[in-house]
């Protein structure tokens, strides 16, 4: 497998920032939960490249814990692991095994309001280790959209 140079860049880039354009907050009020605990679950596709042509549209369970630690009313940080099999063609890399952690800040829009819309940043890592013996690790950057029932 190859490895990318420019995904780590953008990975040290993304820390940076976040760290810089994070403002020092601490814990609004008595009532609000200075932390979450959670649990995962999802689907994913593995890549062409890694899986093969006939596997690509395979529906692959993701599991996972999530930790946040709320600094305000609108800030947190975050921390998540994340495992999954992708079942692969023998002829590339056979079944594989990943398994990432990220971690990052996390703004909530909307922290009044029984849903809460959020955006966050993660700078994180993945390993992936094949059936046929092979392991690649690599860094990766990523931004997330999404909802929490407050």
């Amino acid at each position: 497998m190859r490895r990318a140079t420019l995904i780590p860049w953008t990975a040290a880039v993304v820390l940076v920032l976040s760290v810089l354009v994070a403002p020092a907050v601490s814990a609004s009020s008595e009532d609000e939960r200075p932390a979450q605990l959670g649990i995962l679950a999802g689907v994913g596709f593995g890549d062409e490249a890694l899986v093969g042509g006939d596997n690509d549209s395979e529906v692959n369970l993701l599991l996972g814990g999530r930790l946040a630690l709320h600094f305000s009313d609108r800030l947190s940080g975050y921390f998540d692991g994340t495992w999954m099999h992708y079942s692969g063609d023998n002829t590339l890399y056979g079944d594989v095994g990943e398994t990432a952690f990220r971690v990052g800040p996390e703004w909530y829009f909307s922290p009044a309001s029984r849903w809460q819309f959020f955006v966050n940043m993660g700078v994180g890592g993945m390993k992936l280790r094949s059936d046929l013996g092979g392991t690649d690790r690599r860094g990766f950057a990523s931004v997330e959209l999404g909802a929490r029932r407050g």
